[in-house]
């Protein structure tokens, strides 16, 4: 028995040409990439998928959104609004956005045309997103005297996915009995800092920062010390 072949179905045979991923900001990515050659397309073209997750979660988790060109016009229908925005446009190469993803994350990204069928996916492309602000404050931060003079603070840790970017150091903002509040940067990622040089017998309130390369994050609850009376 012979087969109609104009009733054949066959999907794309190719993906998306040039297929790029760049972070645009710390929870957003672009993609990039060319149409595919028409002569693959094997039907009409509907529009694109992009499927993407979090690398270290595995693609079981992933999500997607279709890029869909309107008949007769350039612009784009989105289904999932907030989600990605991106346009077709004259020339090349077409674009999208993927938006709320999250901050200093590893995301993986694949791409495929559609017609009535989905074509084949391009090779995954694995991004990080931007660096942010850390979004906490260092947690247990605790207080005791040395010496006369010295303070000794210890803090423990954010967590991983509170950091937003690598940890370069922390800030501390002291005040005294004159009330006037100084700074102390630790350019360390160590979690203790001996402060030297304070006032005999004084009591100090202490507040720390975390920063990265974007910034500081908020300051910690306060805590105090007093330094401890001089011996001579």
């Amino acid at each position: 028995m012979e087969t109609d072949s104009c009733c054949l179905l066959i999907a794309p045979d190719a993906p998306p040409d040039d297929f790029q991923v760049f972070n645009s900001s710390s929870k957003s990515l672009r993609i990039e990439f060319n149409p595919v050659n028409p002569d693959m397309i094997n039907g009409i073209l509907r529009g694109y998928r992009v499927f993407y997750w979090k690398t270290r979660e595995g693609n079981l988790t992933r999500k997607n959104f279709t890029i869909t060109k309107e008949p007769g016009s350039n612009s784009v229908i989105h289904k999932r609004q907030k989600r990605s925005a991106g346009q077709y446009h004259e020339g090349y190469p077409l674009f999208a956005d993927i938006y709320n993803l999250e901050e200093y994350t590893n995301y993986t990204v694949q791409i495929q045309a559609t017609t009535i069928l989905d074509g084949v996916l391009a090779p995954p492309f694995t991004t990080l997103t931007g660096e942010d602000l850390p979004s906490m404050a260092p947690p247990n931060v605790t207080a005791r005297n040395t010496s006369s003079t010295s303070i000794l603070l210890e803090w423990d840790l954010i967590p991983e996915d509170d950091r937003n970017g690598i940890i370069l150091g922390y800030m501390v903002y002291y005040t005294g009995r004159d009330g006037v509040e100084q700074t102390f940067v630790h350019g360390s990622t160590d979690t203790f800092v001996d402060l030297q040089g304070l006032e005999k017998y004084t009591e100090y309130s202490f507040e720390l920062t975390v920063f990265n390369s974007i910034g500081e994050s908020n300051r910690s609850v306060v805590v105090s010390c007093k330094t401890d009376q001089d011996s001579e």
